[in-house]
């Protein structure tokens, strides 16, 4: 146990993260101590003298924590926000999807139909036994993307929620 691991564990003792993310940022924040205690012993202090300036230099760790837990909730949330918007852009592609087989359903036939995407032309001419082919590949894209978005949209905004209860 390095001379710094009670000090720190008091620091990061209430952030909200995993096993893994506290030991990295407790060894981040040993090796800035062990600087600053290096620092203080180059210029003659003792090693108790160096400790209690490197303590003092790091400041309370109590407050250190609470800014550390705003700073890496700040990057949670913003995760997690950026997961639910996905999933709300993988549900729109999915809701259009399935609109454009209601559309491909719907349209008089003559000697082919040119398939489109919202103005994204994916194939002129497709003769009228090709359509289905067409429809069950935007079925399969809707049905996965509703799917996918829905997954998406779920876990990131119910982590939100359960972050901040």
């Amino acid at each position: 146990m390095s001379h710094f691991q009670s000090y720190i564990d008091r620091m990061i003792k209430d952030i909200d993260c995993n096993d893994k993310m506290k030991k990295e940022l407790s060894e981040e924040l040993e090796i800035h101590l062990e600087m600053l205690l290096q620092e203080y012993l180059d210029q003659g202090y003792s090693l108790d003298e160096a400790m209690q300036c490197a303590f003092a230099d790091f400041g309370n760790p109590k407050e250190i924590g609470k800014e550390l837990k705003k700073t890496m909730v700040g990057g949670i949330i913003m995760k997690k926000v950026v997961l639910g918007l996905f999933g709300i852009c993988i549900l729109v592609l999915g809701v259009l999807c399935i609109f454009k087989i209601f559309d491909l359903l719907t349209t008089p036939h003559h000697v082919g139909i040119d398939i489109d995407f919202y103005g994204l032309e994916i194939k002129k001419g497709v003769p009228e036994g090709f359509i289905l082919n067409y429809v069950i590949g935007f079925l399969g894209v809707g049905v996965i993307s509703l799917i996918v978005g829905g997954v998406l949209l779920k876990s990131g905004f119910k982590k939100l929620i359960n972050h901040h209860n």
